[in-house]
């Protein structure tokens, strides 16, 4: 499709061209003092214009204007063009400009259509050089066009003339960066931890350009501005409709996936009536057979979507909590035994942990505490139970989970194959601020942890969780490899910048995509 907008600058306007212009246009170029500045020189019949703007409606590499100016004569003056337009070296080559109307030149009105031209070419199209080839002979062309930023880079013969090649780079230091654009119906930790920082990591890095909405904040103009769209667990009829503007716009689209949502396991998920609906399924695949690539952490996910996909992209997610350098764990005459996480998963917490939690605080009174982030608890209200309400914004979260200094940290996880497809986000978060984590024997958790040796692997029994937390509670050896282990681990394999550069190696979109 090709560019329908308008040009305007002072008294200048570049609007596209259309059949009424071709006559004039051609009239303009035959004459002599224009027609000898041009490689081929011919006379151009009425014909052979035809056919030239036939096939140039056709084409999409080349966008012709008509300059118009509106202040002495408020009538067309003269034409210029791009052509040759490639998207993936990101260049173009300018010329086909002249004024044609007599009493118009030598008003400078070349070069302030050339100058709007070139911009629009850098900042519409992306690209990062705009060429020309000029005759030698044309010492007033090639005067202003160095004027305008242009720099003459070799001499080349063509139909026995001889021609200056000439360039004009966007910015030598800083060339047109690749714009993405991803969005969520909120904030919500996984779209933060996945996608959000370290996007925001690659654009401090000056990789690419980024920005982050809700999904109901964006407008068709984001859509527009940006190159790239990653669409974060994209369900909701606005998401589709965004997700279709970015398809007829030419956008690359990437489809962020961190839950098996086609399969969601009603059993202990909160909002599992939502995504369960028949039109938000629907939804959901509509997204997904329209998107590039999908972008997920987990093995299971990458396998079981992949068909919906051209390219599935498999990466780490980064261990936010970590502070910028490596602390010792000082040991605590009291060991706190901490547990973070959402509404979703408080029936399997109590149903699992009321019974251990109910022994322990009468064996070891005095020697444990028990923190609950996330949720107050149906059953353990009358336990002696620090309850703490569910943090939105991350920052505060890390913050939180760094001052309460656990020992201990639970991650208790249904054995389904819904959360089979999750990430072992509880084991970055522990191991960041030093805790020695104990987690369900089962994927995702052992897709990476060791048991005894970065974590503690235990079966979703209720004696087998009290046994697990009483082992990491007498044995302060154990407990202090975990957590050491496990910080290690996350600095060397999980940090943000390691997984941002795992991120840009493996979605060259991010850095090289111009639509």
């Amino acid at each position: 499709m090709k560019f329908s907008g308008r040009l305007k600058d002072q008294a200048l306007t570049l609007r596209p061209i259309t059949a009424y212009d071709i006559e004039t246009v051609r009239l303009w170029r035959n004459s002599d003092h224009i027609r000898k500045w041009f490689i081929n020189d011919k006379i151009i019949t009425q014909e052979e214009q035809r056919k030239w703007y036939e096939s140039y409606l056709k084409s999409d590499n080349e966008i012709i204007f008509i300059i118009e100016e509106s202040k002495l004569f408020h009538q067309p003056i003269g034409v210029i063009s791009l052509y040759n337009i490639d998207r993936k070296l990101l260049q173009a080559e300018f010329g086909r400009m002249f004024i044609g109307l007599d009493i118009a030149r030598g008003k400078g009105y070349g070069p302030q259509a050339t100058k709007m031209i070139c911009s629009f070419g850098f900042k519409y199209f992306k690209l990062n050089k705009i060429y020309l080839n000029v005759l030698k002979n044309n010492k007033s062309a090639i005067h202003a066009y160095k004027k305008i930023g242009f720099q003459q880079v070799k001499e080349i013969h063509e139909n026995d003339k001889l021609l200056i090649h000439m360039e004009l780079v966007a910015n030598p230091k800083n060339p047109v960066k690749t714009g993405v654009l991803a969005f969520c119906f909120k904030m919500i930790p996984s779209a933060t931890v996945g996608v959000i920082e370290p996007l925001k990591t690659l654009e401090r890095k000056g990789v690419l350009k980024f920005e982050y909405k809700d999904t109901k904040e964006v407008t068709e103009e984001d859509i527009v501005a940006c190159d790239v769209v990653i669409c974060i667990r994209g369900a909701e009829k606005e998401a589709l409709e965004l997700v279709k503007k970015a398809v007829s716009k030419g956008k690359y689209i990437i489809y962020y996936l961190d839950d098996d949502l086609l399969s969601l396991d009603a059993s202990y998920t909160y909002n599992h009536k939502y995504f369960n609906s028949t039109s938000v399924l629907h939804n959901i695949q509509d997204i997904m057979k329209v998107c590039n690539s999908l972008w997920t952490n987990n093995g299971i996910i990458a396998t079981k979507y992949m068909n919906f996909f051209e390219k599935v992209i498999l990466t780490k997610a980064p261990a936010l909590l970590l502070k910028d350098e490596e602390t010792l764990k000082e040991p605590n005459e009291v060991i706190t035994i901490g547990y973070a996480s959402g509404i979703d998963h408080r029936s399997f917490f109590e149903y699992l942990l009321y019974n251990p939690f109910e022994r322990l605080i009468k064996e070891y009174t005095g020697k444990i505490n028990i923190e609950i982030l996330g949720f107050e608890p149906y059953y353990m209200h009358q336990l002696p139970i620090g309850c703490y309400p569910y943090i939105e914004q991350y920052e505060q979260y890390k913050k939180f989970m760094h001052s309460r200094n656990w020992d201990i940290g639970l991650a208790p996880l249904p054995n389904s194959s819904f959360n089979s497809c999750k990430y072992f986000n509880k084991y970055l978060e522990y191991g960041a601020i030093n805790a020695a984590g104990i987690y369900s024997n089962g994927s995702p958790f052992n897709n990476h942890i060791r048991n005894e040796y970065n974590g503690l692997m235990v079966n979703n029994t209720v004696e087998d969780w009290y046994d697990g937390i009483v082992r990491l509670i007498e044995d302060e050896d154990l407990r202090g490899k975990i957590s050491s282990i496990a910080e290690r681990d996350l600095r060397e394999n999980f940090s943000l910048d390691k997984i941002s550069e795992d991120i840009q190696s493996k979605i060259e979109e991010l850095s090289n995509y111009k639509s």
